[in-house]
């Protein structure tokens, strides 16, 4: 399960800036690149669910989301992940989740395309409030659609990692003296439009 809200725009400075305020030191830099598939005709799409493939620091990742709620903003996804770079196994990894196994047995029956591409760099801390492990992180970069636009990646993303849901929306009501702009749309939403 994933519970995470993004900002944007959100320059690496305010994020800077916020990670001082709250004491975080030892920021992690990781370089990403990451395709998003669809089946030829929308499936995933139509279902609010996602496949991406994303090379981490040059680990393939291959992740399957599938959107359960976003209310203002806050969005609630089933999620798997597994390193590899062999989408085969990635499906029979994703099918041992009962949410998600029909789902994936309908991908195996149909021809997946790429749909959309981002290249970005993402800085983060892992960290304690109180009930609640959050990551906060801000990406840098840039976004392509399949009909040949692209646009730019610059927001903050905190995730609850683990813990309660109230810790963490405690830890949200904290950042709200930035006046950060909730991005309601996830990435590929707007690389979609593109």
């Amino acid at each position: 399960m994933e519970i995470e809200i993004k900002y944007a725009p959100v320059s690496y400075e305010t994020f800077a800036k916020i990670a001082l305020d709250l004491g975080l030191e030892n920021e992690e830099t990781v370089g990403m690149a990451a395709n998003y598939l669809d089946t030829t005709d929308g499936y995933l799409s139509q279902n609010k669910i996602s496949v991406r493939n994303r090379g981490e620091n040059g680990v393939s990742v291959y992740t399957m989301k599938c959107s359960l709620n976003n209310i203002d903003g806050i969005a609630v996804r089933e999620e798997e992940e597994i390193a590899t770079d062999d989408i085969n196994v990635a499906f029979d990894h994703f099918a041992k989740n009962e949410r998600l196994a029909q789902i994936v047995e309908n991908i195996r029956q149909r021809q997946l395309v790429s749909i959309a591409k981002m290249e970005f760099v993402r800085r983060k801390y892992v960290f304690d409030v109180p009930g609640a492990t959050v990551e906060i992180s801000h990406d840098t970069g840039k976004m392509w659609g399949r009909n040949g636009g692209e646009d730019d990646i610059l927001e903050m993303e905190i995730e609850l990692k683990k813990g309660d849901e109230k810790g963490f929306a405690l830890f949200l009501m904290s950042l709200e003296k930035y006046n950060l702009n909730v991005e309601k749309r996830s990435k590929l939403h707007r690389a979609k439009k593109l």
